[in-house]
């Protein structure tokens, strides 16, 4: 399952507490455009009250993925010549540092990469938002349906970037460093973190969908069960004998 998102209903994700101000940073999410073509925000923090600053990620009008970093007035975007296509599930993932604000990657389908260099560091970043750019403008609506929103608070390596590309649960990907992980099942609202920071975005109109990003539970020959306890769900190693027993 995941969250349908409507570009013409302003719908949209969102929280006030923000899982990081700052770089190093990483984003992670699969998303199924249903249209292509225009500029429309996966996931990014903002300054709520400004229209420019912010670290996002998002689908351009050529159809790229795109990591952007804007602060007093300016941006600077890396943004991948691999392209994503309406209908097509596909992995992007951006990240940023780890010196402030000189560096931004962006990724599609665990590679592609391209970087950009340029000095850009946001401030009074207040606003985390999923589906629209959460600055004072707003607007950037996406069009179509996100799964498995990850959020870490370092910039991952290439090759785990790649391994998330794969299918690889976000969960099993540095656990000790990551901040915020939404599946978007669209089962609650707010739709909940199930990490321990719980971090629930508040929901605005995005439904449930049926459909959902190729992630695997499992790594190797290792599963991965999910232990819920107090509404969060966190990662415990499992015995395959005794699934029951840790």
């Amino acid at each position: 399952m995941s969250r349908d998102f409507e570009t013409g209903s302003s719908q949209s994700l969102d929280s006030a507490t923000v899982p990081v101000t700052d770089q190093p940073c990483t984003f992670s999410a699969w998303v199924k455009p249903e249209s292509v073509g225009f500029l429309q925000t996966i996931v990014g923090i903002f300054d709520s009250g400004t229209a420019n600053n912010f670290h996002l990620m998002s689908i351009t009008g050529a159809n790229g993925i795109a990591a952007s970093s804007a602060a007093g007035g300016a941006t600077a975007t890396a943004v991948t010549a691999a392209t994503v296509s309406a209908g097509v599930w596909a992995h992007a993932c951006t990240t940023f540092g780890p010196t402030a604000g000189v560096d931004r990657v962006a990724y599609l389908n665990g590679g592609n990469r391209v970087q950009n260099t340029t000095n850009r560091v946001p401030t009074g970043v207040d606003r985390l938002s999923v589906g629209r750019n959460g600055g004072s403008g707003s607007g950037t609506f996406f069009d179509g349906l996100i799964s498995h929103l990850a959020i870490w608070n370092v910039q991952l390596a290439d090759g785990e970037i790649a391994g998330l590309g794969r299918g690889v649960h976000p969960l099993l990907v540095r656990p000790g460093s990551i901040v915020g992980y939404w599946p978007l099942w669209g089962i609650s609202s707010p739709e909940q973190d199930y990490t321990r920071n719980g971090n629930d975005l508040t929901v605005t109109g995005a439904t449930q969908a049926a459909d959902e990003g190729p992630v695997s539970v499992l790594f190797g020959n290792i599963a991965v069960p999910y232990i819920v306890s107090a509404q969060r769900i966190f990662q415990q190693p499992c015995n395959h004998q005794n699934p029951g027993m840790l």
